[in-house]
């Protein structure tokens, strides 16, 4: 037994060994594309690729790529061969066992830069002499191809391909990055939002991208609010994470936000605690969606940016009714709709909100419109003309006023979705989709529970069954055939 206790124990340690001298490997390769990464990029996006492939399903087969079964027939159903591209792909000495970074240095332009790592320059660099008819020369102990903005270098066992960097040597901008003497590494946010162990990580200066970027949010049509919020939004940086693992698109967005600065106060002063009291007001069905804010109209009222918008017109008698109606809207307020099919007319929607002055907003209504324009029915008031072929109906129950449009009217409510209530009573703002299509199920969830902390969740099951994510994808193929189809 000893020759055999023995031998195992070895093979223990080599296994061992195997597997940290890959980790080491990978750390080694990742290392030396952060040290090239300045400390201040605005943007960076580390993509692993091996975990990304691992979890889209992908194979690797004798030099080729395969693809999940159902995603490459949607694809020939289309016309489209990527097999031949991949395969030169694949062997063109790229590196797919380590990741991919790419970075926005910290510039008006935010140009690009991407960095490859390499298992054969001599390969890649012919590779792109054929496939892209780059044209290399030295420079600088670099091979560069200038194609105009984007230019590839090749540097010893890595790519730097830059874009955007107008009338800037591709050879100097590397050279740069080589000698930098501050990297991402000394930026603790930039490693905080990397180091998630995610597919996909994303690290952005989101306030440095604000003052690059702010003064063209002025230009568009009607900008000057869209410009005032995002003076006032106050987000230092974000990350954004995502996870393809077990069958599931997962997205999740961290923002660092001063919870004592004006930003977070704003916020807090326009939001209400999540509830999930007005789905009973949404209509269910095999495809069905909501969406819910939790809101505080006298806080939204009491906006600087609101009251210069409203200018003189609080002054009218009708108007300052109005307002104070709205003063009193405090809590959820939901939208939502349901359809056997994707037939506008197996459609029923509803809206609902929570208003403390929900008998003053019927009463002001009554003034507005004659009243042979509806016909009352207890608390509710039916349109006797129909909106857009919908039946149209304004309801009062309680503090909450509703209002629904319906073709079928549906009798089950969304109160009965444990997916949709999770997500609605635990969010800020949050939503929930579920969509069938023959035997096939999509669910999206998106939850907001605060600014901070914000996720969205994407699956599709077969028969019950989740598919790999790539699969998944093929629900939308069927979803759009079957619109057009109607």
């Amino acid at each position: 037994m000893a020759p055999l206790y023995f031998s195992m124990k070895a093979l223990k340690i080599c296994l061992a060994a195997m597997v940290l001298l890959l980790i080491t490997s990978c750390n080694k390769v990742d290392n030396k594309m952060e040290s090239q990464i300045p400390d201040d990029a605005v943007i960076v996006a580390k993509i692993d690729i091996p975990t990304l492939i691992s979890n889209l399903k992908i194979e690797m087969k004798d030099g080729k790529m395969v693809l999940p079964e159902k995603f490459a027939k949607m694809l020939e159903s289309k016309g489209e061969d990527f097999s031949e591209d991949a395969a030169k792909l694949i062997n063109s000495g790229i590196d797919f066992e380590h990741s991919i970074y790419l970075f926005a240095p910290d510039s008006k332009e935010l140009s690009l830069v991407a960095l490859l790592p390499l298992s054969d320059p001599a390969k890649l660099k012919q590779f792109l002499t054929e496939e892209e008819k780059a044209s290399f020369e030295s420079k600088d102990g670099l091979g560069v191809a200038n194609m105009g903005e984007m230019a590839y270098v090749i540097k010893d066992d890595l790519l730097y391909v830059t874009n955007g960097f107008k009338g800037q040597d591709p050879a100097t901008i590397v050279n740069g990055l080589l000698a930098n003497k501050k990297s991402m590494g000394d930026n603790a946010s930039i490693v905080r939002a990397l180091d998630a162990g995610n597919d996909i990580n994303v690290y952005v200066n989101t306030k440095r991208v604000k003052e690059l970027t702010g003064s063209e949010v002025g230009k568009v049509p009607n900008g000057d609010m869209a410009k005032m919020f995002f003076d006032l939004m106050d987000i230092k940086c974000s990350a954004f994470h995502m996870n393809l693992a077990d069958g599931e698109w997962n997205i999740n967005v961290e923002n660092e936000v001063d919870d004592n600065g004006d930003f977070m106060k704003l916020v807090n002063s326009i939001t209400t605690k999540p509830s999930a009291d007005l789905l009973a007001f949404m209509p269910k069905a095999n495809n069905m969606g909501v969406l819910n804010l939790n809101l505080d109209g006298e806080g939204i009222l009491n906006l600087d940016m609101v009251k210069a918008a409203l200018g003189e017109m609080g002054s009218d008698p009708q108007m300052a009714q109005i307002l104070d109606i709205v003063k009193s809207v405090k809590g959820p307020v939901t939208v939502g709709f349901a359809s056997t099919s994707f037939n506008p007319e197996d459609a029923d929607g509803a809206l609902a909100f929570k208003c403390g002055k929900s008998k003053e907003l019927i009463d002001l209504l009554k003034q507005m419109f004659p009243a042979s324009f509806y016909t009352q029915n207890g608390d509710e008031y039916v349109l006797n003309d129909k909106v857009e072929g919908f039946n149209a109906t304004l309801g009062v129950k309680g503090d909450v006023v509703y209002v629904k449009m319906t073709h079928k009217n549906y009798t089950e409510n969304m109160a009965s979705v444990g997916e949709a209530k999770d997500v609605i009573g635990n969010a800020m703002c949050g939503a929930f989709f579920s969509l069938g299509v023959d035997n096939m199920q999509m669910q999206l969830v998106h939850n907001g529970k605060s600014v901070k902390d914000i996720k969205w969740t994407m699956w599709v099951k077969e028969d019950g069954k989740k598919l790999s994510p790539l699969d998944a994808l093929t629900f939308f193929d069927r979803l759009s055939r079957q619109v057009k189809g109607l």
